[in-house]
Parts: structure tokens; sequence; C-alpha cells
């Protein structure tokens, strides 16, 4: 399943993928208006999202495309 939320600043995209759940989104949302591109970030599942909790890839990695995050879940996976 795919959630797309538009703001007045960019889009964020929320996607579910081997029961974990993917969010993209505008850089240009992290408040700098000149970044450029998207940001993943991966979470236990949409509840955990929900609920504010830290992406699994905080600490160990920024994900600038959506095959990175998939690949971060495939070796969760494992």
């Amino acid at each position: 399943m795919i959630t797309t939320i538009k703001n007045k600043i960019g889009t964020t995209v929320l996607r579910d993928y081997r029961g974990y759940a993917i969010e993209s989104y505008d850089n240009r949302q992290l408040g700098d208006e000149t970044a450029r591109g998207r940001s993943y970030s991966v979470y236990r599942n949409r509840d955990a999202y929900t609920a504010g909790d830290d992406a699994l890839n905080a600490t160990v990695m920024c994900l600038d495309y959506l095959w990175e995050a998939k690949k971060f879940v495939d070796d969760l996976c494992k």
C-alpha cells in the first residue's frame, strides 16, 4: 500500500515493503529551501511511523534512493 501526504513544502510518501514502512520525503521539508532530491527512512511498520518512533536507519546511514531503502530492508530480513 502506498500513501501520499501533500503539504505546502513537498510530498511525503509512505509505502509498505516486506512488512516494513519506507517513508520518502522532499529534502526541502527539512527546512533548507535550496535542498533538492528525496530522502528515505525505514520504520518497523506503519504503527511505528505513526507513533513517531525513530527510523531504523537513523543512526546507521542516510538513504538517498528507494533501491537503497529496499536493500536496507532486505538486509534486515536475512
